[in-house]
């Protein structure tokens, strides 16, 4: 099962050069796929980013509490590649459950 901090280890050891505070910072400038899901992506990389520093960096690898906000991302994310008729056919989808949007 992926999880979200597991998809950000995956990020820094694809990227060698990029650390962690770099890595923070280009997560923060983007926006999402869809306008009207770039707050949500917001409130989930604070809290992402809380969480792995505070808890994840320090050990504590026990629940993740961000996943709803997370959920609620994934879903905004998937209506808009629908609504723009983005073609995903062969993508993986991020998130624990890798839930493909509803045709």
């Amino acid at each position: 099962m992926l999880t979200t901090a597991t998809a950000a280890e995956n990020s820094l050891k694809n990227h060698p050069n990029l650390d962690y505070t770099s890595f923070v910072r280009i997560q923060a400038i983007m926006n999402s796929v869809g306008e009207a899901c770039t707050d949500l992506k917001r409130e989930y990389d604070q809290c992402f980013n809380r969480w792995f520093a505070e808890k994840f960096l320090k050990g504590d690898r026990n629940g993740d509490p961000c996943m709803e906000t997370f959920r609620l991302y994934q879903r905004c994310v998937q209506k808009a590649i629908k609504e723009k008729e983005i073609p995903i056919d062969g993508v993986e989808f991020m998130g624990p459950n890798k839930e493909k949007p509803e045709s």
